[in-house]
């Protein structure tokens, strides 16, 4: 198990390469394993490693994403404070205040669509089910609503008012 393990490390390795190398299909990349490592593979097998490596890909890219964000959200917590500070600084004029508000707004902003704070919310494309395009109320439902629309008006007393 060891050895077949090994060489699937192997193996993902130089499908790794070989991407970097500009193939980008399975097929091609298990042709050039054999012409050039001398490595039978067929091409789902290459499939495989490929959705493998992919895999493994978006793991650290989550993972490093996720650290550059933490990142930036310290950067922008610290010039808010200090931002905040400036502002009750007795010395600066009222133009310099304005300016400091200005960037306070500004990195209150950036800072809100880092934390995804500014995504609009979601909109079902799909019936509660998820079965169908929802469509939104039926028409003959909205038919019978307006039906019993046009009987209230009708049943309405309709009450002038007095002339001045």
């Amino acid at each position: 198990m060891i050895e077949k393990q090994t060489g699937l490390t192997e193996r993902r390795a130089l499908v790794g390469q070989l991407i970097r190398d500009g193939y980008r299909s399975a097929r091609p990349i298990a042709e050039a394993l054999s012409d050039k490592y001398g490595i039978d593979a067929h091409f789902t097998t290459i499939a495989r490693d490929m959705q493998a490596l992919e895999a493994d890909f978006k793991e650290i890219a989550k993972d490093t994403i996720g650290q550059e964000r933490g990142v930036m959200v310290t950067r922008h917590e610290n010039r808010i404070r200090v931002l905040s500070e400036m502002l009750t600084d007795p010395d600066l004029s009222i133009r310099e205040k304005l300016a400091t508000i200005r960037l306070l707004n500004e990195t209150d902003g950036k800072l809100r669509t880092l934390l995804g704070l500014d995504m609009p919310s979601k909109i079902a494309h799909t019936n509660p089910e998820g079965d169908r395009e929802y469509g939104g109320i039926p028409l003959e439902v909205k038919l019978k609503f307006l039906g019993k629309q046009e009987e209230a008006i009708e049943e309405a007393e309709v009450i002038e008012e007095p002339d001045e």
